[in-house]
């Protein structure tokens, strides 16, 4: 396995990549590595040295699409490469030197992507923003980082920067990207129209200048922080460089079909401060040249999918199940020959489940159903030209799974983590097995220690945590890091997660319990939203659960009652249709293990409430904190 020395890089705190040799083997230690491809061969030298090239090759072909009045508006992989030149030459204008930080706090859109690359083509360092994020945590960032400049969205996002700005003297700049500077705004504001002039003008007079700046950086120069969700304390600022960027971009690409960037496509639309979306959206559409369209807002997702028809696509297992849910809806609802065709259909499908994985030919009725049902069924969803679906970022049902793969939509589950570039191992054609997060990534080794926890090593793992080296002697151990989950690896190299190491629930009796399968079957019962399981020091486990936001009205309906989310937390008819759930789940887990008592909160948790990460991740701190009191109403 290729692996590149680090040196360390003034306040960064770098560390030292892997070694040549493992840590000596601990009682019940296994290791793992991918079964294909053993070694990643990096060739260029950085990020901007593989753009310059795309820009060359793909010259006046699609490299981003966006909507604008009603219709999708192409840019070509040279006006990517201008815009670039433009906004770097803004940059240098402004003083940013190599090395220094600049923020991106804004929705997927191209000019996420052009601020991003013309960062780095400066030597900057990327750091991405949340847009949920409030002002306080934008003003936490930034300073953190030390960010001389930051890009915004919109008005509502330069608020947030506005609100904060006297607290940050280093920040000198916020670029508005959509919309116009007001009198109040003050000269630290400027728009993005006003940057690329200024940044032309700069280019005109010092044409060597980007050359230069680019041509210098190489691979072990921090590219991007990525900022951890902050789920148990204060985010950290996981230090990406371009080596480990693109020594992951090629990893994936022995994973996944993309040969053709003239015909691939995907579609951008979860947060690109996040490392998911980060790899699949961006850094991999630089390396392998293909088009990218951006989603115009969240719950327009559907409609952009059926109009954009990507071949490949990345979700989050909340994205899978609501999708599940509707396809669901959709042919219970079916009546007459229609209906019975579609029960048959599924029932086929599902019992192809198990071959297809294997790779086998489909039988005779799973051809027939396929036909009849779910080829109408893809392309409903947009998804009809789809060579791969990929989830991850949090635990997802086999039983959705094995749902998308009865409609002829493989979904192969993900595993990683910022620290690791993203993927640290994946299931994928020829080498799946439902229930696992596959084996590892080409390149990469996995280890399990002795007490249960995940280790990985290779070109993707981080150079460490910007100035906090504490914790990044904690998650770099001997060049292995640290994951923080718990798994095996099975027959084969395939990796299974079976919790979170800190998330483990020890019960008042010394039992040890993995919330996250518990609560993974909970949210596939009808009508439920979001299931956080508790118990950790208590004689019993117990739930908090949440009814769907998107099924509040039908559940009304059901019972009889208003669509209002605390009326019908206290409904007794609701009640029982949870309690239905609870005991279908608690009929597959051992007695220790069952939810004894449960309680129903009035909303949905959300990223707006602070529950959740950007990523839909649950806040197990932020949930004990703000529901304390019905936590102990049910152990009273």
């Amino acid at each position: 396995m290729s692996t590149e020395t680090r040196t360390e890089s003034d306040e960064a705190a770098a560390v030292a990549a892997a070694p040549a040799e493992a840590p000596a083997a601990a009682p019940g230690l296994t290791s793992a590595k991918a079964p294909d491809v053993q070694e990643i061969e990096v060739t260029h030298q950085s990020v901007p040295e593989l753009f310059q090239e795309q820009v060359r090759k793909r010259g006046n072909r699609p490299a981003m699409y966006f909507k604008s009045s009603g219709r999708w508006q192409p840019i070509n992989w040279d006006q990517y490469g201008a815009a670039v030149r433009r906004v770097s030459g803004y940059l240098m204008s402004e003083g940013v030197k190599h090395g220094e930080r600049v923020g991106i706090l804004s929705y997927n859109r191209p000019e996420w992507h052009i601020a991003d690359v013309a960062t780095q083509h400066v030597g900057g360092t990327v750091v991405g923003i949340y847009l949920t994020n409030s002002a306080p945590q934008c003003q936490y960032i930034l300073e953190h980082a030390e960010a001389p400049i930051v890009f915004v969205e919109n008005r509502d996002q330069l608020a947030k920067i506005l609100e904060v700005k006297k607290n940050l003297p280093k920040l000198r700049r916020i670029v508005l990207i959509s919309g116009e500077t007001e009198p109040d705004d003050g000269e630290a504001v400027v728009t993005w129209q006003k940057a690329l002039t200024a940044g032309e003008a700069y280019d005109k007079e010092h044409p060597d200048d980007f050359d230069a700046r680019w041509r210098a950086i190489k691979r072990d120069d921090l590219a991007t922080f990525i900022y951890t969700s902050g789920t148990t304390g204060p985010p950290k600022a996981v230090m990406l460089d371009h080596g480990n960027l693109l020594w992951t971009a090629e990893s994936i690409k022995h994973t996944i079909d993309l040969a053709d960037p003239d015909e691939d496509v995907t579609i951008s639309y979860l947060p690109l401060a996040h490392i998911a979306e980060r790899m699949a959206g961006h850094i991999l559409h630089l390396h392998n040249g293909h088009s990218i369209y951006f989603c115009e807002r969240l719950d327009l997702l559907g409609a952009n999918l059926a109009e954009v028809r990507p071949t490949f696509m990345f979700g989050v297992p909340r994205i899978w199940e609501k999708f599940q849910t509707a396809v669901e809806k959709q042919l219970a609802g079916a009546t007459g020959v229609k209906g019975a065709i579609a029960r048959w259909g599924l029932k086929q499908g599902l019992a192809n489940v198990d071959n297809a994985v294997a790779g086998g030919a489909p039988s005779g009725g799973a051809r027939l159903a396929d036909r009849l049902v779910f080829a109408k069924i893809r392309e409903a969803l947009g998804l009809d030209r789809v060579k791969q679906l990929s989830t991850g970022a949090a635990p997802i049902s086999e039983k959705t799974l094995r749902f998308f793969w009865a409609l002829g939509l493989p979904l192969f589950e993900v595993y990683g983590q910022s620290e690791g570039s993203g993927p640290t191992s994946t299931n994928r054609l020829g080498h799946a097995r439902l229930g696992t997060v596959g084996p590892a990534m080409p390149g990469d080794e996995i280890r399990i220690a002795g007490d249960g926890e995940v280790l990985m090593r290779g070109g993707n793992v981080f150079r460490g945590y910007f100035k906090d080296q504490k914790a990044t002697d904690e998650t770099l151990k001997d060049g292995w890091l640290q994951s923080g989950d718990v798994g095996i690896i099975e027959e084969g190299g395939f990796l299974r997660i079976t919790d979170r190491k800190k998330d483990l629930i020890i019960t008042a009796g010394g039992k040890n319990i993995s919330p996250s399968n518990i609560e993974v079957s909970l949210k596939r019962q009808p009508f439920v939203g979001q299931a956080v399981a508790i118990g950790d020091r208590r004689p019993f486990m117990a739930a908090l659960l949440t009814i769907d936001a998107e099924q509040v009205k039908a559940l009304a309906d059901k019972v009889g009652a208003e669509a209002d989310g605390e009326v019908l937390a206290k409904n007794d008819k609701v009640r029982e249709i949870f309690q239905a759930g609870v005991d279908q789940v608690n009929a597959s887990l051992s007695n220790v293990e069952r939810i004894k008592k449960f309680t129903i909160l009035p909303a949905d948790l959300s990223v707006d409430g602070g529950e959740l990460t950007p990523t839909l991740k649950v806040k197990r701190k932020v949930v004990n904190e703000k529901y304390a009191d019905r936590i102990e109403s049910l152990y009273r």
